[in-house]
């Protein structure tokens, strides 16, 4: 009897009636949700904004990360950006040693020797001179992290 009833047209008449209410509510709901494409797209990219996120201007743009994590033992290396007329490179109350050159567009510092301690954070400062005296600056946190042990 049991098998008849699941056999039988009803069912399958029923689960039919049911899914062409749900494909055209669907549809219908879907249509109204977004006024065109472009607006569906760009309130999908909205969910990955930060909302608390600094906007940088047209005007000053990033020179640095925002943030360096280094081990103890490497060599940092950053550049600045090119064409300006003088640069001048710090680590926020760390002295740096006559043998970094914090005047070049290049700045570069072997960690094993440096003041920099193993699990602390450092803010590293750009300040560039361009060729009408005007001054900018960047700021960086340098993350110095022990040697990793090998598993």
């Amino acid at each position: 009897m049991q098998a008849d009833f699941l056999n039988s047209g009803f069912l399958w008449g029923k689960m039919r009636n049911f899914l062409g209410i749900f494909l055209a509510l669907s549809i219908f709901s879907l249509s109204f949700s977004c006024s065109d494409y472009e607006e569906m797209i760009d309130d999908y990219n909205a969910s990955f904004s930060e909302p608390n996120a600094e906007v940088e201007s047209e005007e000053t743009p990033s020179m640095l990360s925002s943030k360096y994590t280094l081990m103890k033992t490497e060599t940092f290396v950053v550049y600045a950006p090119d064409g300006y007329s003088k640069y001048e490179w710090s680590i926020d109350g760390v002295t740096l040693s006559t043998s970094v050159d914090v005047s070049s567009r290049r700045f570069a510092l072997y960690l094993a020797t440096s003041p920099l301690q193993s699990g602390s954070a450092y803010t590293l400062r750009l300040t560039v001179v361009d060729s009408d005296g005007s001054e900018k600056s960047d700021s960086a946190m340098l993350c110095i992290l022990n040697e990793v042990e090998a598993p």
